[in-house]
């Protein structure tokens, strides 16, 4: 039991700390550095999470299948898949979007290269670290990235000479996260193949094409899904930004990105807390038909309303976030209670996204694609008419909406009363 605790502070840990410093990284460069040059870098990185994820084939995910860790030692000859194709898009992407303006291009054109290949390589490294209960690992590897990105801060605010290197330091800290899990892993790998498995031989598997022609015939049907969920899923977690770009501005992309940075921290905590209360699924959806439940409901939004009303003048004091440019003190009020609201939402939305895939796979995979297409949709739609304003309030309009479809979905699949459903074992969602 100590064991499992300490294993779920690693894994809340190293989940919560990089959205907890990239927020307060995008804060402080907005603060303290040009808000064109932000925006544009930070749109710049969303463009190498699009191609990182396009081309994440899921080698964590799939290695937790036992059949595949019977016939593959490892899958890093698949990373080195994801890593080229990553690589040959992002370079592409920026070629062709750096003509609008919308991105910033770095400085080193070798970084264009450098980093989606340092981090596509690393994607089941990761995985094998979680597979091995090695969640210190990342742990520690994560808060050697982060402490990183505040030394970028640090360094640009010091020598200004420097700033227009943001980009390429950006994608540095990348490629150095990526290096670090790859280097640890084949330490580690060989490490425990010397001292403690040196008898141990897995099934022959063919080397050249013949590996990948193997792997597709054992694994195609889980390489599909999973690629999907990175792919579409996750890919569409970091286009907001480029949309922002595009529709607002980089300024307005900048200010969007601080108020994002919110919303991963409310999406990677409830990832996290909707996993250590997936065992009382069932009771919650009876409360959620029950009698009375309107009441509760309505008491607690009052409650909520009151609590984010005052956290939002508590924030506005304190400046944590650069909203000067809005305009008057109640448009600032406003933007900062839809941030914390709509975090709110994408929070309560992790939760029961958990339940409705211990129910419905396929009803998990519609609920979340709809999401990503109605989160673009509105963000997209409400950031051209009202600007930033508009596209952080899109987010929680389309979290809004795939909250109340999940709570109905999950009251119509409520189990009767007296059954039980476990939840999923084992449910890895990574949330970049």
């Amino acid at each position: 039991m100590r064991r499992l605790n300490a294993d779920l502070i690693h894994v809340v840990a190293s989940a919560g700390l990089p959205a907890l410093v990239n927020f307060a990284v995008a804060a402080l460069a907005l603060h303290l550095f040009d808000s064109v040059l932000v925006g544009r870098s930070y749109a710049l990185l969303a463009l190498f999470y699009v191609a990182i994820d396009v081309f994440n084939f899921g080698s964590a995910r799939i290695y937790t299948i036992d059949r595949i860790r019977a016939r593959f030692p490892g899958l890093l000859r698949l990373d080195c898949v994801s890593a080229i194709g990553s690589a040959v898009l992002f370079c592409v992407a920026c070629a062709v979007l750096g003509r609008t303006g919308s991105i910033a291009l770095p400085n080193w054109t070798a970084m264009l290269v450098i980093a989606p290949v340092c981090y596509g390589l690393s994607h089941f490294a990761l995985g094998f670290f979680r597979m091995t209960k090695r969640n210190g690992v990342v742990l520690a590897i994560s808060t050697i990235s982060a402490l990183s990105r505040l030394a970028v801060i640090a360094l640009l605010a010091e020598f200004a000479g420097l700033r227009s290197h943001f980009p390429d330091l950006l994608l540095l800290v990348e490629a150095a996260y990526g290096a670090m899990l790859l280097a640890a892993y084949l330490w580690l790998r060989r490490r425990d193949t010397a001292d403690h498995e040196p008898e141990r031989r897995q099934a022959p598997a063919r080397g050249g094409l013949g590996w990948y022609r193997d792997f597709i015939a054992q694994a195609r049907g889980e390489m599909l899904s999973s690629w999907y969920a990175n792919a579409v899923l996750s890919g569409a977690k970091h286009l907001d930004v480029l949309i922002v770009s595009a529709v607002v501005g980089p300024a307005g992309a900048a200010l969007y990105r601080v108020a994002k940075g919110f919303n991963n921290l409310a999406f990677n905590f409830g990832q996290s807390f909707s996993l250590a209360i997936s065992g009382n699924d069932g009771r919650v959806s009876r409360l959620i038909g029950g009698a009375g439940f309107g009441r509760t409901l309505a008491a607690g939004l009052l409650a909520c309303g009151i609590a984010l009303a005052a956290a939002s003048y508590a924030l506005l004091e304190v400046r944590l976030f650069p909203v000067q440019s809005i305009g008057s003190r109640s448009h600032q009020f406003a933007f900062v209670f839809a941030v914390l609201l709509g975090a709110c939402l994408v929070f309560l939305c992790r939760i029961l996204s958990l339940w409705l895939y211990a129910r419905s796979r396929r009803a998990f995979v519609k609920m979340a694609s709809c999401e990503a297409a109605l989160t673009l949709a509105l963000v997209a739609a409400l950031g051209w008419q009202f600007g930033v304003q508009g596209a952080i309030c899109g987010v929680g309009a389309a979290a809004l909406v795939i909250l109340t479809s999940s709570c109905v979905l999950l009251t119509r699949r409520a189990p009767p009363r007296g059954r039980h459903r476990a939840g999923p074992a084992n449910t890895e969602q990574e949330s970049s």
